[in-house]
């Protein structure tokens, strides 16, 4: 839910962090499913997932 709040307040990247493999996949799910890209990395607490 933030994270679609966060996206519809513009068109700038946001950033998401998570800490489980299939919150990330959901997170690129739910921006390809928007018309979004995504990058994603690895980060020592789990994943940061970065919006276009």
């Amino acid at each position: 839910m933030l994270t679609a709040e966060a996206l519809k307040k513009g068109n700038d990247p946001v950033r998401v962090l998570v800490t489980e493999p299939h919150q990330k996949m959901n997170v690129e799910k739910f921006a390809k499913d928007h018309g979004r890209k995504t990058t994603s990395t690895e980060t020592e607490d789990g994943f940061a997932v970065v919006i276009e």
